[in-house]
């Protein structure tokens, strides 16, 4: 989560949201989701001209560098057409949790907290990220 957060979360000042999603289960108008685990290899995908195309780029898309195996990333596939297509909605059951960054304002914790009880969501949970004293590491509080 640590790394999340310093990759993808704005330097710790975004917020991660928790779904359960089931392998047949939709967001916005993408059914059913196509979520698999990324491969991690030395070597870039190589596209030869002869063979299945999709499956090329398919391969492409998760495919990662071998030094990010860490990460035990899961990549969903999703078609875009144009930018605000970009945009997924999900049902109000599949939201479970919303964890705020370490430097996410208090403001932006309390308006994004009134956002989803406003989207009538039931059984969130919300946490605060907070450094570990201990090392490296984060823990959770409940906000």
């Amino acid at each position: 989560m640590i790394l999340m957060f310093s990759y993808y979360g704005n330097r710790h000042r975004g917020v991660c949201l928790q779904f359960g999603i089931d392998e047949d289960d939709t967001v916005g108008d993408v059914a059913p989701l196509f979520g698999r685990e990324v491969q991690y290899q030395d070597d870039l995908p190589v596209f030869k001209v002869h063979n299945d195309i999709d499956l090329q780029a398919y391969m492409t898309l998760i495919t990662k560098y071998k030094k990010w195996q860490h990460e035990k990333e899961y990549r969903v596939l999703m078609h875009v057409e144009a930018e605000c297509d970009r945009i997924r909605t999900y049902t109000v059951g599949q939201l479970r949790g919303v964890i705020f960054g370490v430097h996410m304002t208090p403001e932006d914790q309390v308006r994004l907290k009134c956002w989803i009880r406003k989207g009538h969501h039931k059984n969130v949970f919300f946490k605060k990220a907070q450094l570990s004293k201990n090392g490296f590491a984060l823990e959770f509080v409940d906000f």
